[in-house]
């Protein structure tokens, strides 16, 4: 009878402790839950924010690709007047404040979100790898572009404006849109003034610009398609 009694007792017990085992593994499991939904609520806010900046940035990358693809065209009616292999364009003046003088244009992109979500834990906040890696290098490829195409792009314009003060006496300017393009022909002699429309930086900047809108619309293709996961 006491063995049975002692056998008994440890079945109950073991059970006690099963129950208690169960009972704290179960509230374990809803703790992480609860964790992870408010991860996944404050992740899904984030991209969210991402993206609206992520589309503010791709409409002003339009506009400058627009206005950076005259610059282009510009540039090299120029180029090939300068190098004999055209005659005198039309708006020879036009052309030249469109390519290498007036709209001095550069990118800045919205940074708000994405600092915030850095500054709040980092990007690892960002579950799924393939889109946190494609953020990360577009936003550092907004920076490359800020720091390195964008600021020689810049400097070469105001070092142009600049060469024609000094060169042209403040003379060339026969009102705010047009030029006198005698005096101009003259600056076109300008040695230095040649390398600068060369070397303006144009090309580069209007490539480099497409290629943060190609990178740019993936990003907000992907961030939409991960915010669908959420639902």
């Amino acid at each position: 009878m006491e063995q049975n009694k002692v056998r008994t007792y440890l079945l109950y017990a073991i059970g006690e402790i099963l129950l208690v085992v169960i009972g704290i593994l179960l509230a374990l499991q809803i703790n992480n839950w609860n964790e992870n939904r408010k991860e996944r609520k404050i992740e899904r806010s984030y991209i969210k924010l991402l993206t609206n900046d992520l589309r503010s940035d791709s409409t002003r990358l339009e506009e400058l690709i627009l206005f950076s693809d005259k610059s282009v065209v510009s540039k090299n009616i120029i180029l090939d007047y300068l190098n004999g292999d055209t005659p005198k364009p039309d708006s020879l003046g036009s052309h030249f404040l469109q390519a290498s003088f007036s709209g001095i244009q550069s990118f800045v992109p919205n940074k708000s979100a994405f600092e915030e979500v850095r500054n709040a834990g980092g990007l690892s906040l960002i579950k799924d790898e393939n889109v946190r890696n494609l953020v990360l290098t577009l936003y550092n490829s907004y920076d490359e572009m800020e720091h390195n195409t964008s600021r020689y792009y810049l400097q070469n314009r105001w070092e142009t404006r600049s060469l024609v003060y000094e060169k042209a006496n403040g003379d060339l300017f026969l009102d705010h849109d047009n030029v006198d393009e005698e005096i101009l022909e003259d600056l076109f002699q300008v040695f230095e003034l040649k390398g600068r429309i060369i070397n303006n930086w144009a090309v580069t900047y209007n490539l480099e610009l497409k290629l943060l809108s190609e990178m740019n619309a993936e990003a907000i293709e992907i961030c939409n398609s991960y915010l669908e996961s959420f639902n």
